[in-house]
């Protein structure tokens, strides 16, 4: 591929498209709550339950959960899940 002087050179091999939507079946990388990554594929989307409204529940006294968008099957076969702002689409490329 050649380029120009004025046009943009594509340095991440996205063929100058923009990234996909987080959807069922992306291959995403998430940023746990404690700063860690992993990547995985997106197994469900909670967006019907989650809403714009934060639900949580005790699960004992030192313990809440807290429903979150996105279902992720990481490459490990853990289970996580996150919300829109700490999921990214990566490419399929392994």
């Amino acid at each position: 591929m050649s380029t120009t002087e004025n046009e943009p050179v594509d340095h991440d091999g996205a063929g100058g498209e923009a990234p996909e939507e987080v959807a069922v079946a992306a291959r995403v990388r998430v940023t746990l709550d404690d700063g860690s990554t992993r990547e995985g594929e997106v197994v469900d989307d909670f967006a019907d339950l989650a809403g714009d409204t934060t639900i949580e529940t005790r699960i004992d006294d030192e313990h809440t959960a807290r429903l979150r968008r996105w279902a992720i099957s990481t490459d490990d076969h853990d289970i996580v899940f996150a919300d829109d702002d700490a999921v990214e689409v990566i490419s399929a490329q392994l």
